[in-house]
């Protein structure tokens, strides 16, 4: 069988079982030179760990690689001189990894997918603080794997041209306490960069992605040249306020959030006061299913911010204090809910004037702009006008979920 790989510029090979008679005529095919090589995806699984000379070990043009279900010393041939590399369910080793950077200076792009820490070959790790690696071209990176690997990767590896970072682990698998590593160790490069965009007038948007413990939204950090976004899920909501509260603290400066609040669990709603310490400016409440117990909790947000928070002193103060944009999206929703939370979080101005002639303190929030989308009440006309005449609304928008 003549593969005519010479011609090959770009190849996508994927199998799980076969008999041996054909597995012998695929390596042949797979180990014949492909010279003109360009772009390969590679899905080997069903070769065990048996190595593989890929391309014959010719394949000198190749500049894209995707490796899915496989060892990485097994193709180890195929990662010199790559401008992207995405890698899904592969095994490493940290120095294995490592060298990915020697041996392609000009990587562009990095996708680390469930990759999985080899145990067996971790001693190199001993021999890695003494390495002093630069990958000048790499602008992307996203790593989706082991935290101990991202801190590995972030603190080993100088990446002065990322314009991306993408992060994303579940701590449910490792414990959390290497929450503290990826901060401390792993972002120690980014931080001074993106303090000094802030420093200077730079714009920056910061998006914390809530939701159920078990799968947390996404969230991100963005400047002008430079977007940090993290998923960490299997935490508790105070352990992702911490790890955020001690970003800032780094960055050090008094950075605004915006919060999405996606089909919150009751962990979530309960743990809602751990956000009153932080600027969160913006709050929008997605439930995608209208189920009771979605339906339930996203009510409770609701009351949340209207709760009367009490101080020894007598003052009064309110959950997410700093919140100025409230986005509601959700079907079946009770708009009446909605125009209790605001008659409970924006008092009387007779009433504070009393008060404050006592003495007491009231820390009225800022007036808010709402954005209901998606709802429906009996009442909903009706509501919505008194909605839109309450003196602590400064706007109110009527949308669908598609405009």
């Amino acid at each position: 069988m003549d593969p005519q790989s010479h011609r090959w510029k770009m190849l996508s090979y994927a199998t799980t079982e076969m008999s041996d008679p054909d597995q012998m005529r695929v390596r042949h095919f797979l180990e014949s030179p492909a010279p003109m090589l360009q772009s390969l995806y590679l899905c080997p699984s069903h070769f065990g760990d048996s190595r593989v000379n890929f391309a014959g070990g010719v394949a000198k043009g190749l500049r894209h690689l995707t490796l899915r279900s496989a060892n990485l010393w097994q193709c180890s041939v195929l990662l010199d001189g790559l401008e992207t590399l995405r890698l899904v369910f592969v095994e490493a080793g940290p120095a294995e990894v490592l060298s990915i950077f020697f041996r392609s200076p000009t990587l562009r792009r990095l996708d680390f997918w469930d990759v999985v820490w080899d145990q067996s070959r971790a001693t190199a790790s001993a021999l890695l603080p003494s390495l002093d690696l630069v990958a000048n071209s790499l602008e992307e990176v996203s790593l989706a794997t082991d935290p101990r690997l991202i801190t590995l990767i972030l603190s080993q590896l100088s990446m002065p041209s990322c314009k991306s970072l993408e992060l994303a682990t579940n701590f449910a698998e490792f414990g959390d306490e290497f929450l503290g590593p990826i901060l401390n160790d792993g972002l120690a490069q980014f931080i001074p960069r993106i303090r000094e965009a802030l420093r200077l007038g730079g714009v920056a948007r910061f998006l914390v992605g809530v939701g159920p413990s078990r799968y947390r939204e996404k969230s991100s950090l963005e400047i002008e040249g430079f977007r940090l976004s993290f998923r960490w899920s299997g935490i508790t909501t105070e352990s992702l306020t911490e790890w955020i509260r001690q970003l800032i603290a780094k960055l050090d400066f008094p950075l605004e959030l915006e919060m999405n609040l996606s089909t919150p669990d009751r962990p979530t709603v309960e743990a809602l006061d751990e956000w009153n310490e932080l600027n969160v400016t913006k709050l929008t409440i997605l439930v995608a299913r209208p189920e009771p117990a979605s339906m339930e909790n996203a009510v409770l947000v609701l009351d949340c911010l209207g709760d009367v928070l009490v101080d020894q002193d007598g003052g009064h103060s309110w959950n997410f204090p700093k919140l100025r944009e409230l986005d509601v999206c959700s079907t079946q929703f009770d708009l009446s809910r909605l125009l209790n939370m605001l008659n409970k979080r924006y008092l009387p101005d007779a009433y504070v004037r009393d008060k404050e002639k006592l003495g007491i303190s009231i820390q009225t929030p800022p007036r808010i702009d709402l954005r209901v989308r998606n709802t429906t009440e009996a009442r909903g006309a009706t509501i919505i006008a008194a909605i839109e005449k309450h003196w602590g609304v400064i706007s109110l928008q009527k949308r669908t979920l598609d405009t």
